[in-house]
């Protein structure tokens, strides 16, 4: 993709559009970063304004979302360029992350609350489920936990049956364990229907494992919040689930680990 990227000199419909095919397969296996790259390459080779932003902020998207070694902030790089799009609902929900990220939580709030009205009046169901999220955060660290756990639920029965929906899950629980209680949360159906061993739960699911581990340290059920925690970042297993999540999980386990005598 590289080589026919730079033997490009003008917009190349057919090229830019199979680019923007290989992003979704890289996205859909998990691999944001590879994904975002290739959403770049086909906005440069994209003459239309309105396709060349949308590609351009799906990247911006994938960026956002990729934690790595150069820390939570990598994806701000972009956010200049994003300014620059024209108005709609995938740029303001973009601005929203970046004022959450940078500890403007009431900022968040008042451009996830755009961005949420933005997305309906689109009715592109993905972007109000991102729209949900961020307003859920802004609330959440604003100080309304109740508004931040209703919105989160709004986003898990939005996304119910989409791919990621356990991430989705993932926030809910979390906002929970504060308005609501770990025994609350371990009543709902995406915990219940985890198996009691932690080495049996799916793939996919492995990130609620989280809020189950959460739930019983909360408990003072060690051994089995312990068992949750190693099982998100068991080699093998940690692919696919959020860097956030096996922050979480790592600095939950070494608490178990601590109280337990190890």
């Amino acid at each position: 993709w590289a080589h026919r990227v730079a033997a490009t000199d003008h917009a190349d419909a057919q090229l830019s559009g199979d680019l923007v095919a290989e992003a979704a397969r890289e996205a859909a296996a998990g691999n944001l970063p590879r994904a975002a790259t290739l959403l770049l390459w086909s906005a440069d080779l994209t003459e239309d304004r309105a396709l060349r932003e949308h590609r351009f902020l799906t990247a911006a998207v994938h960026t956002f979302f990729s934690h790595n070694g150069n820390g939570i902030l990598a994806g701000h790089q972009l956010r200049q360029a994003v300014d620059a799009c024209r108005p709609c609902a995938m740029r303001t929900i973009l601005q929203s992350g970046y004022a959450y990220q940078n500890g403007s939580f009431h900022e968040a709030l008042r451009l996830g609350e755009r961005g949420l009205a933005e997305a309906e009046a689109e009715g592109d169901r993905s972007l109000i489920i991102q729209a949900c999220v961020r307003l859920s955060n802004g609330a959440f660290h604003s100080g309304d936990r109740q508004t931040g756990s209703k919105l989160a639920r709004r986003a898990v029965e939005e996304g119910a049956g989409l791919a990621g929906s356990a991430n989705l899950q993932w926030t809910l629980g979390c906002g929970m364990l504060f308005t609501d209680g770990p025994r609350e949360v371990l009543g709902e159906p995406w915990i219940t229907a985890l198996p009691d061993a932690p080495e049996a739960t799916r793939v996919t699911d492995t990130i609620v494992l989280v809020n189950r581990g959460h739930c019983r340290l909360a408990l003072g059920e060690l051994h089995s919040a312990q068992a949750d925690f190693a099982e998100v970042i068991k080699p093998g297993r940690a692919e696919g689930v959020s860097a956030l999540a096996r922050i979480h999980a790592s600095f939950n386990l070494a608490i178990c680990q601590y109280l337990l005598g190890d």
